[in-house]
């Protein structure tokens, strides 16, 4: 597998999962990946002129996955991704830790090892965000059987998560 990033940019704000497009708000630059192709393959891209460049990329490689993230060269433009793109890169990322997070930049999920999770958001407003655990996994194949976890309040009817700012 042979993957570089190249001197040149990309300058986009929208972006392509699974051939659907998610418009952004502002653009972005990005760094441009150069690759081989039927080596490895683009999960999400940014459109640049009616191109795609990679910014999240995948590979086999021995007996698991390689993902590359292509960051932009803002790094404050990461709290700017479309939500769409974010929940990917979450569940890739977090997958396989079992539990992760879908919603807006700005809000942060920290697991740590005594089975406690964390969620604190850095945003100004409050957000809605919502946790998933995965249960069952067959052998290369989905995940199966998502749950939401879900927030009840004190008259016992459910809420999604919302996370406060500084809370």
């Amino acid at each position: 597998m042979e993957l570089s990033i190249s001197e040149r940019k990309a300058l986009g704000k929208d972006f392509m999962i699974h051939r659907q497009l998610i418009e952004g708000e502002d653009p972005m630059l990005f760094s441009q990946l150069e690759y081989l192709t039927n080596d490895s393959w683009a999960a999400i891209e940014v459109m640049d002129g009616g191109m795609g460049w990679p910014i999240f990329h995948f590979a086999s490689y021995a007996e698991g996955t390689l993902w590359v993230w292509v960051v932009p060269d803002n790094f404050s433009d990461l709290y700017r991704l479309p939500h769409q793109v974010l929940n990917m890169i979450r569940e890739r990322i977090a997958g396989s830790l079992g539990v992760w997070m879908e919603g807006p930049g700005k809000v942060s999920l920290f697991l740590y090892d005594n089975q406690t999770i964390v969620v604190h958001s850095f945003s100004d407003q409050t957000e809605t965000i919502r946790l998933i655990s995965e249960k069952h996994r067959n052998a290369g194949k989905r995940w199966q059987n998502r749950s939401s976890i879900e927030l009840r309040n004190s008259a016992g009817k459910t809420a999604p998560w919302r996370a406060k700012a500084g809370v």
